[in-house]
């Protein structure tokens, strides 16, 4: 039985419809994350599965229960919030211990829970304190540690670590992994950031237009994108898609190929004294910036016809703003695409060739 079920869910506000014809099943211990464009409906569609936005239409269940029209408190979820919202005047113990004991549970019950939320959340040394005397991720671990001590049947993440910088970023993902792998949780995140999504996910929901484009393993997605928005959306730097007309006659391309990708890492790039177009397959640019990130570097390029690429380079380059290069890469590596977007083929050929 799946933990979260959606069929046909669908929101709008008035005249506005910001989702349509959501159809997804989350399993019990699943972590899924939403990820998508400002507008595109993840947090929308969270909160339609807490409770906090009702559907237009479709059906929510949890763990087999019809919740559409249920209160947020009778879903069995917990949720986190991109603000730690926490209490200013209480200690971390009383922060976490507030909702327990709003539900009157019993000393005993609330101590046990929270002592366990704590310890789980390396918050033991950290019970008395304020909310003003800890770190922005301390504080989002006892807003964590909150939803924890409620024994929910699943847990909604909402943007949580936008507020914090970027190597907290880094130590929370680490720490939400941990958390998911040790309580075994359902949990459904919600983020901007596809490195959260890509290294936090069992599946990734990929949404855009208020629409599902593709759920599947995060490297399914990037591998094996679905049409042209997940292509674009997952990876950093972003696929490098042109007009099919600007790459030439690559192998033999369907009649339908209106355009054409390659990733930067598999673009190889070219570089010498008197770099010229050899062949009606070969594509001449001038290289405009290169980032230097220590074992790999990043060169973006452009053509004569004003095409941007971006291509990543292994290892030091002494390449330099005004330098002529040619950049190449095999068939296999290429995702082509329809008219409307969607993915025709990724083929697979072993003979090197270059593009135009």
């Amino acid at each position: 039985m799946s933990m979260v079920r959606l069929e046909n869910v669908g929101k709008s506000f008035g005249s506005v419809e910001v989702l349509r014809d959501i159809n997804l099943e989350i399993e019990a211990g699943e972590l899924v994350v939403f990820v998508g464009p400002s507008g595109s409906g993840k947090s929308t569609l969270l909160r339609i599965i807490a409770g906090l936005e009702e559907a237009t239409s479709g059906q929510v269940s949890i763990e087999g229960r019809d919740v559409t029209f249920a209160e947020p408190s009778e879903r069995g979820i917990a949720m986190v919030f991109q603000s730690y919202a926490l209490y200013p005047h209480m200690d971390v113990y009383s922060n976490m211990a507030f909702n327990l004991q709003l539900s009157r549970f019993s000393k005993a019950e609330i101590r046990t829970r929270v002592e366990e939320a704590a310890r789980i959340l390396q918050l033991d040394d950290l019970l008395e304190r304020s909310p003003a005397q800890l770190s922005g991720g301390q504080r989002q671990r006892v807003a964590i540690g909150r939803a924890i001590v409620r024994h929910p049947k699943v847990f909604l993440f909402d943007e949580p670590l936008s507020n914090l910088d970027a190597a907290l970023r880094v130590q929370m993902r680490l720490e939400i992994d941990r958390l998911h792998r040790e309580l075994e949780a359902t949990m459904v995140y919600v983020t901007h950031d596809q490195v959260e999504a890509m290294t936090l996910a069992d599946r990734i929901v990929a949404l855009d237009g208020g629409m599902v484009q593709q759920v599947g393993r995060p490297l399914d997605l990037y591998h094996r994108p679905a049409n042209r928005f997940v292509a674009e959306f997952v990876g950093s730097p972003r696929m490098n898609v042109l007009d099919r007309s600007v790459w030439g006659a690559v192998g033999n391309m369907p009649g339908e190929t209106a355009f054409v990708g390659v990733r930067p890492e598999h673009l190889q790039v070219a570089t010498g004294s008197n770099v010229t177009a050899d062949n009606a397959a070969s594509l001449v640019a001038q290289t405009r910036a290169v980032e230097r990130l220590g074992n790999i570097s990043y060169g973006y390029f452009e053509t004569g016809q004003g095409h941007q690429l971006v291509a990543q380079i292994i290892g030091n380059t002494d390449l330099k703003s005004g330098d002529p290069v040619v950049l190449s890469s095999r068939f296999a590596d290429m995702h082509l695409f329809a008219a409307d977007g969607r993915t025709i083929m990724r083929r697979e050929l072993t003979t090197p060739v270059e593009l135009n």
